[in-house]
């Protein structure tokens, strides 16, 4: 059943649940998938801020002001996550994400990614469609990658199509 309210994806990836975790909570982790800067204080209700826009004005340049929700190692984190700049009559409003690791073996982890709390409302569903396909396409696939390939270049990306998780 697809929901209109949140976003849900599995995956496995070919790593220990050890190496994920410590992708997920650490800045050399962060930087190496998600964005080169990152302000990150690894604690719950810690700053959760990953910024794709450094040269942007503030509260432009990406997840400002995000908080760390829940750190239960190595099988939960959350954290929330706002609207893009673009959607601004909602940008101030926070869904959350939880992410669940489990380990299948010593070498492979299922990873469950849940992004909830979008309303019903068109902006809402603009941010929601938005975040279907950055999630699905962009930010879980080079996390995939950066465990069975290494970090992400970001001078040069690789390519991730058979990484994605998303059809649009």
């Amino acid at each position: 059943m697809i929901s209109l309210t949140e976003i849900r994806f599995e995956l496995e990836i070919i790593s220990s649940i050890d190496r994920v975790w410590e992708q997920l909570t650490t800045i050399r982790g962060i930087t190496g998938f998600f964005s080169p800067v990152a302000n990150i204080d690894f604690r719950v209700d810690g700053l959760f801020e990953i910024i794709f826009d450094p040269p942007a004005p503030i509260g432009e340049r990406g997840a400002e002001g995000m908080r760390i929700l829940a750190m239960d190692k190595p099988d939960l984190f959350g954290f929330t996550w706002n609207s893009p700049p673009t959607i601004p009559t909602i940008r101030g409003q926070r869904t959350a994400v939880f992410i669940y690791l489990d380990s299948i073996s010593e070498t492979r982890t299922r990873l469950t990614f849940i992004n909830s709390g979008y309303g019903l409302s068109p902006e809402w569903q603009e941010s929601r469609d938005y975040f279907l396909n950055a999630w699905g396409n962009v930010v879980l696939p080079r996390l995939r990658y950066s465990l069975e390939q290494g970090a992400i270049n970001w001078d040069d990306m690789p390519d991730l199509t058979e990484y994605r998780l998303y059809i649009s």
